[in-house]
């Protein structure tokens, strides 16, 4: 008996072992392989994608998908100490891209250029427990502020614009000098502020503000002038918007627009109808290049965006310009706002000007008078020529006046002049509400 029971236990050993053996496998392999993860995120901070990665010991292989054209590309690659390295191949399994970059904790940071190398942008993802089918609201994490402060005994005016990447873009006016500076700089990930002044003049930093940011409230920071001397400095919040922003991005093409978005439903309106036809410019040539072979050469080869400058924002007036610019047209287009938030006026020459009076003759003279004072129209023939053919049609309000711009040129930039309301008002109409200005 004994001897049967052994017969019967080896047989069935035997029969059974290679479905063991199986399930070991099945088991080891469930163990080495990890589950597929989906992040979410944008491309440089504006067009909203998705990833899905599933990493079998240090080979990965996923997707990417821009969450409102629906674009998908396949990834493949490796993870080698949290270090991504991907390919990206669209639908026809052809090469259009490489992500390298490094997954810390949930989140991953990658820089992704096309298959030239011709192309590159940042992406951020944040790991998320589903994969998500909808886009954000790219201007969410977006702002305008508008303070008032002193710097070292000087009454100063600061407005900050947070763009796309962490990056900060404003003005700097000093009150006293009547002066604007540049001011560019970074936010970083843990709210640190690092700004620096620019001279519009000479290009040159003329200081720097550190500080830590904190949403919607007054700014404490540290200036530190171009001898690293350091003085604490206190600015109080006195306007704060929100920024619209209209993105698409897809196979070909990848564009955006910033505006400034505030309580007043009509100069909303009015921001987006000074970009229509941009915007229609953009959907035109993407529909126009969709229709080629999505060939490798053609990733992301059509870029358009559009941008505002604030440079005066007050409870009563917000004046800007906007810009935009496309690989497929030459040179950049503008366009400027000057709007009353208060009375709903949309500000125009005409209606500051008395009847009668012939403004633009003035303005061409006094900016002629003006531009032969600057160093470049004395040393540059180039100049010259261009300069004098300019309407300088553009124009902003301010503290101290009215400015006025030229196009934007490719060598010589955007000049502007301004002709200051005291040379103005004796022909400013009683009733125009600019008058607050002086």
């Amino acid at each position: 008996m004994q001897r049967f029971i052994q017969i019967l236990v080896g047989g069935l050993i035997f029969l059974f072992s290679p479905f063991w053996a199986t399930a070991q496998t099945v088991v080891k392999t469930a163990f080495k392989q990890e589950q597929t993860k989906y992040y979410k995120g944008r491309i440089d901070d504006i067009s909203d994608i998705t990833l899905s990665l599933n990493c079998d010991g240090k080979n990965c292989k996923g997707n990417l998908v821009y969450l409102r054209s629906k674009d998908e590309f396949k990834l493949q690659g490796t993870m080698k100490d949290n270090r991504l390295q991907l390919q990206e191949f669209n639908r026809a399994n052809k090469c259009t891209g490489y992500l390298n970059g490094k997954k810390e904790g949930t989140s991953i940071q990658l820089t992704w250029k096309n298959k030239e190398g011709t192309v590159g942008n940042v992406i951020k993802l944040k790991e998320v427990a589903r994969r998500p089918d909808f886009p954000t609201f790219c201007g969410d994490n977006k702002w305008i502020n508008a303070y008032s402060g002193r710097i070292k005994g000087t009454d100063v005016d600061l407005i900050l614009h947070r763009v796309d990447n962490n990056r900060i873009l404003g003005t700097a006016y000093y009150l006293d000098k009547k002066q604007q500076y540049q001011v560019d700089g970074k936010l970083s990930d843990n709210n640190n502020l690092h700004l620096k002044f620019i001279s519009e003049k000479t290009g040159a930093e003329i200081g720097s503000l550190r500080g830590v940011y904190k949403d919607k409230q007054n700014l404490s920071a540290s200036f530190y002038n171009e001898q690293q001397s350091q003085s604490f400095v206190s600015f109080q919040l006195k306007k704060n918007l929100a920024v619209s922003c209209l993105e698409y991005a897809d196979y070909y093409t990848n564009y955006d627009f910033l505006f400034p978005k505030s309580n007043n439903a009509v100069f909303n309106e009015v921001m987006v109808l000074l970009t229509k036809d941009w915007i229609e410019d953009c959907r035109k040539n993407s529909q126009r290049i969709r229709k080629k072979t999505a060939v490798a050469e053609l990733r992301a080869s059509q870029r358009a965006y559009s941008w505002s400058d604030v440079v005066f924002l007050t409870d009563e007036f917000i004046s800007g310009m906007l810009t935009y610019q496309a690989t497929w047209a030459e040179g950049e287009s503008t366009k400027t706002f000057n709007y009353n938030l208060k009375t709903g006026e949309l500000i125009e020459l005409a209606t500051i000007f008395k009847k009668g009076y012939n403004y633009q003759l003035f303005k061409k003279k006094y900016i002629a008078q003006e531009i032969i004072k600057s160093p470049i129209y004395k040393n540059n023939t180039g100049f010259r020529n261009w300069i004098k053919n300019e309407p300088f049609k553009f124009f902003t309000l301010g503290k101290e006046g009215i400015t006025f711009y030229t196009e934007f040129h490719i060598i010589y930039d955007r000049q502007q002049i301004t002709i200051p309301y005291k040379k103005l008002k004796a022909n400013i109409r009683k009733n125009a509400s600019i008058r607050q200005l002086f």
